[in-house]
């Protein structure tokens, strides 16, 4: 297994996704809607709930 990138939950992928290419200057790399991959080497994700069996905390 080989790491590749962070993986950020987040509640809503489309806000997330301005605020990083906004204040940080990211480039989307990759967008797959609820998942999205930025030039910096990092990822979002919304809908975590499936993966961890748990509900986001607010």
């Amino acid at each position: 297994m080989e790491f590749k990138l962070a993986l950020l939950s987040v509640k809503d992928v489309n806000v997330s996704k301005q605020f990083y290419k906004e204040l940080f200057n990211q480039e989307v790399i990759l967008d797959l809607g609820r998942n999205v991959t930025f030039s910096g080497g990092f990822a979002i994700q919304e809908d975590f709930a499936w993966l961890t069996n748990r509900e986001l905390m607010n």
